[in-house]
Order: structure tokens, then C-alpha cells, then sequence
């Protein structure tokens, strides 16, 4: 679900949004480790590409900026490396079905 943003707020600042998607290696040595990670590598760009195309659509979201990353690594070693590399703002995350961090 989309919030709106103010067309003034979005338009002015040039502020671009960034998602950042990290997966974690598995933990196992197993063969399949590689095959799963592509599984989900392939699914999340799919997610993006909705996610793209649901902004496009829409109107009032046409001035915002959209930019994706994927990175198969730690996520606290990828938000951090992210922010520093890109002088980030403001890091807003969710996690679902993850406690602890």
C-alpha cells in the first residue's frame, strides 16, 4: 500500500528512494545453499518490479525517484555499508517474521 506524499515535498527535494533487499547466506554448506539463493534473488527482483510498476501507475508518485539493491550478505553489514557509500538520510526497515536486531 502506497502513502501519499505531499507533490511539493517529493517534486522539491530530489530525494531518491532506495530499497534495499539483503539476503542472508545460509548457514548450511549444502549444494542447494546456491539454488535457494537464486530462488530468492529471482522473486525479489520480481517483488521490485511490482513495486516499480505500482509507483508508475500511480500519479502522484510519478516525481519520486526509485532505485533497488539486492545484496546477498548480513543485513546490518549491507545497511551500513549502503548509508555510509550514499550519504543515506533516513533508513527506514521492516522485518517480518525476524526478531532480535
Amino acid at each position: 500500500m502506497l502513502y501519499p506524499l505531499p507533490r511539493e515535498v517529493t517534486g522539491r527535494t530530489g530525494a531518491v528512494l532506495r530499497v534495499l533487499h539483503s539476503i542472508e547466506k545460509p548457514y548450511s554448506f549444502a549444494p542447494v545453499a546456491e539454488e535457494i539463493k537464486q530462488n530468492v534473488r529471482a522473486k525479489v527482483e520480481q517483488l521490485f518490479e511490482n513495486m516499480s510498476d505500482d509507483i508508475k501507475q500511480d500519479k502522484k508518485y510519478t516525481s519520486i525517484k526509485v532505485k533497488t539493491y539486492i545484496q546477498a550478505r548480513r543485513v546490518i553489514y549491507s545497511l551500513i555499508e549502503e548509508a555510509r557509500a550514499l550519504d543515506i538520510g533516513l533508513i527506514v526497515m521492516g522485518t517480518k517474521g525476524r526478531s532480535g536486531l
